[in-house]
């Protein structure tokens, strides 16, 4: 078995975050995929961040929630899935979940001048 190094906390959208795999059987791949709401509803189509993406052992490799997608909504059942398998097929599986920044409070704010 290997280890991902990977932060599940929750995101923000247009969020980045980075993943690490070791003691991996290279080539890993590495997939992302994102659901605004689970099932996903009719007629939706994976952002430009979602898909497969091959790495090699001890490599970062960066991935992100999409603005596009999730920076709209305030679902509770939004969230990005991460698939990493090795070259034997041994794999992991994590779900991250998304939402956007609500209700700053004021004393937050700061104004550009």
């Amino acid at each position: 078995m290997f280890n991902v190094m990977i932060n599940t906390s929750p995101m923000i959208a247009g969020e980045t975050r980075s993943l690490r795999v070791d003691g991996a059987i290279d080539p890993i791949k590495v997939e992302i995929r994102c659901f605004t709401t689970t099932p996903p509803p009719a007629g939706f189509k994976p952002c430009p961040e979602c898909g497969s993406y091959t790495i090699q052992s001890g490599q970062d490799f960066d991935f992100s929630a999409s603005a596009s997608t999730f920076g709209w909504s305030s679902s509770q059942g939004d969230e990005l899935e991460v698939l990493v398998r090795d070259a034997t097929g041994n794999s992991q599986f994590f779900k991250i979940q998304v939402g956007i920044i609500q209700n700053i409070p004021s004393e937050v704010m700061v104004e550009a001048y």
